[in-house]
């Protein structure tokens, strides 16, 4: 899933997140579109982030992410969470 470049969802109704990424300094998704999904809560669960030597955790990069497009979403509650929340 980590050379994923594109993912559209839409129309998904028992959906509660789009994806589930383990921790990568670098995700490549270039276009994301997420539309009508009644139930969606958040859009990408990062799981199995390590803690750096200073005890900060490891960053997450989108920064091939070139369009972005988020619509009908009534029960969004965050992009993306930190994964002991």
């Amino acid at each position: 899933m980590q050379n994923l470049s594109r993912l559209d969802v839409s129309d998904c109704n028992n959906l509660k997140y789009v994806s589930s990424f383990a921790a990568a300094k670098s995700i490549k998704l270039k276009k994301l579109k997420v539309s009508r999904c009644s139930v969606l809560e958040e859009v990408l669960v990062i799981t199995d982030l390590q803690g750096d030597a200073d005890g900060s955790l490891e960053k997450i990069s989108l920064r091939q992410l070139k369009s972005l497009e988020i619509d009908d979403l009534p029960n969004l509650k965050r992009f993306c969470k930190h994964p002991d929340e």
